[in-house]
């Protein structure tokens, strides 16, 4: 497993965590659902 693949793992990860998380506790947990989301599309565009 190379860099790029774990960092798409913990993306992954931290994506379904905050969904869990803002479904059963606070939707504010959604910002970092979105927090990740743009990390992610930024990571495409910088490599």
């Amino acid at each position: 497993m190379n860099v790029n693949e774990a960092l798409r793992l913990i993306g992954g990860f931290f994506v379904l965590l905050s969904v869990l998380l803002g479904y059963y506790l606070t939707p504010w947990f959604y910002l970092f659902t979105d927090f990740v989301a743009v990390n992610l599309m930024q990571s495409a565009f910088s490599h």
